[in-house]
C-alpha cells in the first residue's frame, strides 16, 4: 500500500512572488501599445496594472525583502504621468460622447475650441510620460524588479501559511476604510453637525434647493474616500481565491462605490476645467452642459443612498469582519 503524500500548506511568499510577477506581467505587456498611442484602452490598462502592482508591493511589504533599487517615489512618479495623460482622455471621451450631442450654436462652437485646446494639453501631458517611460530611473527600475522575480528574497514571516496571515493583511486597510467620516456625508445625522444634512433623497424630491456647491463642500472628503475604496479593493482583490461568494459579492460593492463617487468626482473635475477654459461660470456660457453635470451629480447621489446605508449598517460590518478573518486554508483550483 503506498504511503499517502502530505502536501505542505501553501507559504504567503510563494504567494506573494505569483502575486507581484502577475502584477509586473500585465504592466509590462501595454508598454509598446501606450508608448504608439493608437488607441487610449492600453494607457488605461497600464495606469490599472500599476495601480494593482503598487496595491501588490505594500500588501506585501512585511513578507518581501525588496532591494533598495525599487524607490516607492520612482513608482508613484511613473503612475502620476499615467493618471494626467488618462484623466485628459477621459475628459476629452466625456465631452464628445456625453455632452457634444447635446450641444448647438453658440454652446457647440465654445465646445469645438475647449477639445482642441485639450488635446494640446493631451499632446504635452504624453510627451512627459513618453520620456518617462524611456527615463533611466524607470528602465532601471524594472530590471530590478525582474531580477528579483528571478531570485526573490523574503524576511522570515514568508514562511508562514498563507491562510494564517491573510487577514493580518487586509484588516488594517480594511478598518481604516470604515473608520471614513466620508461615510456619513448627507445622512440624516452627522457627527458634530447642529443640525441635519438633507438627503440625497430629499434633494431630489425637492425638498432641498440644490445648487453644485452643497456637493462641492463635501468634494474633497468624497475623493478621499473614492481613493480609499479603490486601494482597499485593488488590495482585496489580491485574496479572492480564498473566500466565497460573500466576499465577492463585497468586491462588487467596493467596485460600485468607486464608480459611484467616480461620476461625483468626473462632475466637478469636468466642472473646474471648463470654468478655467472658459474664465467665466458655466452656467453663462454652456448652460446645457451645466444642467447635465447637475443631472449626473443627483443620479449618482440617489445610486449612493443604498450601498452608503449598507456600509454604515454595524450589522453589516460585524459579518465583514467576521468573514476576512475566516479564509480558506488554500486558495480555490
Amino acid at each position: 500500500m503506498s504511503a499517502s503524500v502530505v502536501q505542505a500548506p501553501l507559504t504567503v511568499g510563494s504567494y506573494a512572488h505569483a502575486v507581484i510577477q502577475k502584477q509586473f506581467q500585465r504592466l509590462f505587456m501595454q508598454e509598446s501599445a501606450v508608448l504608439e498611442d493608437l488607441d487610449p484602452e492600453p494607457l488605461h490598462q497600464m495606469r490599472v496594472a500599476m495601480r494593482r502592482l503598487r496595491a501588490a508591493l505594500y500588501t506585501f511589504s512585511a513578507v518581501v525583502r525588496w532591494p533598495q533599487e525599487i524607490a516607492v517615489q520612482d513608482i508613484a512618479k511613473t503612475a502620476r504621468r499615467l493618471g494626467k495623460a488618462r484623466d485628459l482622455d477621459v475628459l476629452q471621451d466625456s465631452l464628445t460622447q456625453d455632452y457634444q450631442p447635446l450641444l448647438h450654436g453658440i454652446e457647440q462652437d465654445q465646445l469645438q475650441t475647449i477639445l482642441k485646446s485639450l488635446q494640446t494639453q493631451r499632446k504635452h501631458c504624453f510627451s512627459d510620460l513618453k520620456k518617462t517611460l524611456k527615463s533611466d530611473r524607470y528602465l532601471a527600475l524594472k530590471q530590478t524588479l525582474v531580477d528579483w522575480l528571478a531570485a526573490p528574497t523574503f524576511h522570515i514571516l514568508s514562511e508562514l501559511p498563507l491562510s494564517a496571515v491573510v487577514p493580518d493583511l487586509v484588516l488594517p486597510s480594511t478598518s481604516r476604510l470604515l473608520l471614513d467620516p466620508a461615510w456619513w456625508i448627507g445622512r440624516d445625522w452627522v457627527v458634530g453637525a447642529s443640525e441635519p444634512n438633507p438627503t440625497p433623497s430629499a434633494l431630489l424630491q425637492g425638498q432641498q434647493p440644490f445648487e453644485l456647491g452643497q456637493l462641492d463642500q463635501h468634494q474633497d472628503a468624497l475623493h478621499r474616500l473614492r481613493k480609499q475604496v479603490k486601494g482597499v479593493r485593488y488590495q482585496a482583490e489580491l485574496f479572492t481565491d480564498l473566500y466565497g461568494q460573500s466576499y465577492r459579492d463585497y468586491l462588487a460593492d467596493l467596485k460600485r462605490i468607486q464608480n459611484i463617487l467616480g461620476q461625483i468626482q468626473d462632475c466637478s473635475v469636468l466642472d473646474d476645467f471648463l470654468v478655467n477654459e472658459l474664465e467665466t461660470r458655466l452656467e453663462d456660457v454652456m448652460p446645457t452642459v451645466a444642467r447635465r453635470l447637475q443631472q449626473v451629480q443627483l443620479q449618482a447621489w440617489q445610486a449612493w443612498q443604498p450601498i452608503q446605508q449598507r456600509f454604515i449598517n454595524p450589522e453589516f460590518r460585524q459579518t465583514l469582519r467576521s468573514q476576512l478573518i475566516n479564509p480558506r486554508p488554500e486558495p480555490t483550483p
